[in-house]
């Protein structure tokens, strides 16, 4: 993956997304290899490796681009919604139908 005018300052960290195409990490050995060069012929490059572990899973949830999995507003909104309606729906013809029962 090469990414291009991507800007950091000199003794900083950098947040570098690498995308894992919405795939948790499977516990195991990793390694990251990553080149940089500034375009006036500076380069660097990084190797670091790193270790995912079971109890490590949590990472998982924390990833920037996996989809997050939480209730919906719209959702229960809508839920909440179709409940109310029913309700006043089914309290209106009871209140019709006592009423027509009374005049009768």
């Amino acid at each position: 993956m090469k990414r291009d005018n991507q800007v950091m300052a000199p003794n900083s960290n950098y947040d570098f997304i690498i995308p894992w195409d919405k795939a948790k990490l499977a516990s195991g050995k990793y390694l990251l290899k990553l080149k940089a060069d500034d375009g006036a012929g500076h380069k660097w490059d990084f190797r670091k490796g790193f270790v995912i572990r079971e109890k490590d899973r949590a990472l998982n949830e924390e990833a920037l681009l996996l989809p997050k999995e939480r209730h919906s507003v719209l959702k229960s909104s809508l839920i909440v919604g179709g409940l109310f309606v029913g309700m006043i729906s089914t309290l209106t013809f009871f209140v019709i139908r006592s009423r027509k029962k009374s005049e009768s």
